[in-house]
């Protein structure tokens, strides 16, 4: 099965990520400041509690982004009818300004915004189906009509188990782009 499997696949290696595509997504200071952590050159604040970070961490997380880019664009191109990214580390914690999660940057969300940039489309749906709420991506496309975001989450789970609002069923969005944001069903609330 195995060997089936991998001989109808195209193996291409990463590709790293250039900073003017991490800054469509997460803010210019954000990314000085978490350089200057991942290199020793800062403490790590407090609000990076939920990271860890060694000396190849920045060149883990640009592969990452990059390699889900590359693997868009092959799609988007015609190049192959599908492709899977894997990689890490994970991105849809990432905020525009917060690593959270083990997330350093939002892998999905950039690749979404240079499809968009570059013209190969002008619609884009992202299908979040970790266990976990995407509250990164979620925050990213929550009043972007241009992409619609769907996240099959529990609710009673990582990052939210605490309580608030984000990653509830009823976050679909704001005003005029209400339902761009598609949040799971919430089993406790219904039954």
């Amino acid at each position: 099965m195995t060997e089936f499997f991998f001989s109808r696949c195209k193996i291409y290696a990463g590709a790293e990520a250039e900073e003017k595509d991490l800054r469509l997504c997460h803010e210019e200071w954000y990314l000085r400041e978490l350089r200057k952590v991942i290199n020793g050159d800062q403490v790590m604040p407090e609000r990076y509690d939920s990271i860890y970070v060694c000396k190849g961490t920045w060149v883990a997380a640009c592969c990452a982004v990059g390699t889900v880019i590359e693997a868009s664009k092959q799609v988007m191109v015609g190049k192959t009818k599908s492709a899977v990214a894997v990689v890490r580390p994970p991105g849809h914690h990432a905020e525009a300004t917060k690593a959270f999660g083990f997330c350093f940057f939002n892998n999905v969300a950039i690749a979404a915004r240079v499809l968009l940039r570059d013209k190969l489309a002008s619609k884009i749906v992202i299908i979040d189906w970790d266990i976990h709420h995407g509250n990164g991506t979620q925050k990213e496309f929550w009043n972007d009509k241009s992409v619609l975001y769907f996240s099959v989450h529990r609710t009673d789970l990582f990052p939210y188990q605490d309580g608030g609002e984000d990653g509830e069923c009823s976050q679909v969005g704001d005003k005029d782009d209400r339902g761009h944001n598609i949040i799971a069903f919430d089993m406790h609330q219904w039954s």
